[in-house]
This record gives C-alpha cells, structure tokens and sequence, in this order.
C-alpha cells in the first residue's frame, strides 16, 4: 500500500508540474535569464543524476517532468522575447554554476564515492548533491530580481511547484532507500515556496 500510495504521489506531482508550466508559459512579462539559463541545463541533468542515482522511473517522474518543463520555457522564453540581458552579478552566477558542475563532472568522471564517518556515499548520490547546490544558485538571480523590483513573477505556478514538491517529499517518506533521495525534494521544495514568498511581498504592495 505505501509503494502504490508513492506512485500516485508521484504521478499527481508531475502533472501539477507540467500544469504549472503551462500556466507559467501563458505569461508575457520578462523572466529570469540567469535563472533559467542554469534551470534548463541542470534539470535535465538532475533527471539523469536521480534516476541513476534511484534507477527507478516512478521516483523520476517529477525530475523529468521539471526538465522537459525548463528545456521548453527556455525556447518559448527565447522565441517571445522574455529574457533580459543579464548583468553582470547574474553571469557570476552562472559561472559559479558552470564550475560546481565542472567539479561535479570531474568527480564523477572519476568514478570515485565519498564517505562521511560510516556513510558512504555512491558517485550517483555525489552527482546529485552537487546539483542540488547548483538549484540554489540557480534561483539567486531570480531573488535577487524580484527583491530589487526589476522583474515579477505569478504567483500561481510557484504555488503549484511547491505543492508539486509536497506531494513528491510525501512519495520519498514512503519509498526512499538513503536519505540522498530525500535532498532533491528538499531543496526543491524550498527554493520554490521562496520565489512564492518573495512574489507575494512584491504583490501586495502593488495592490494596496
């Protein structure tokens, strides 16, 4: 019962995820560049890092449906004209994000685990962490935005990612065999409720 109460958790948090980004696309206003110039390119490699990492497709449903979602915001932001130019503290951010996963790369070229006291962790669980980092710089630029008021966000599809990120840490307290597999909802849930946070307290000045 647990496993099939995972799955439908599962299933339910990548539709909401793809319903988001639907609901995001529909939207004209400028967007994070350097947010999703980071997003596009790690979430497809957060797909290929947690299912090597969990080897297991219903775990990866919510990845994958967040890299198909970045890839295509990316090229519909591009082709209507969404982006910005990025300044100069928002390419610092991308280059941080270049280099974690270049040393991420590196590693796990080396094919090489790591161990923490009694812990060991496996090279998919290291590729994994290491992108996690990067989904934390990934989002600074787009702070960054919407606390200096240079761009805003709807609030509806950061809602539905968060509820997305619920739905997906409740599946991975049923199913999840380390606690690595835990740390991709984490943060997603985190940094995703932030961007709601931060798009609420711009709002409600708007409207009073």
């Amino acid at each position: 019962m647990p496993e099939q109460i995972a799955i439908g958790c599962n299933i339910a948090a990548g539709l909401v995820v793809l319903v988001a980004f639907a609901a995001y696309n529909l939207k004209e206003e400028k967007i994070s560049t350097g947010t999703w110039i980071i997003l596009a390119f790690g979430d497809s490699l957060d797909l290929a890092s947690y299912f090597d990492m969990t080897e297991d497709w219903w775990k990866s449903i919510v990845p994958a449906a967040f890299a198909i979602g970045s890839i295509l915001t990316f090229v519909i932001g591009f082709i209507r004209k969404r982006f910005s130019w990025p300044d100069r503290f928002d390419w610092c951010v991308v280059l941080v994000d270049i280099v974690i996963i270049g040393v991420w790369s590196w590693h796990e070229a080396s094919a090489a685990s790591l161990s923490f006291g009694s812990h060991e962790l496996a090279p998919p669980a290291v590729a994994n962490l290491a992108l996690q980092a990067t989904a934390v710089v990934a989002f600074i630029p787009m702070y960054r935005a919407l606390l200096t008021g240079r761009e805003r966000e709807h609030l509806m599809p950061w809602i539905l990612w968060t509820t997305a990120f619920v739905l997906f840490l409740t599946s991975s307290a049923f199913t999840f065999d380390t606690i690595e597999e835990v740390a991709y909802p984490v943060v997603g849930l985190l940094t995703h409720s932030l961007v709601a946070v931060f798009a609420l307290a711009v709002i409600r000045p708007l409207r009073t």
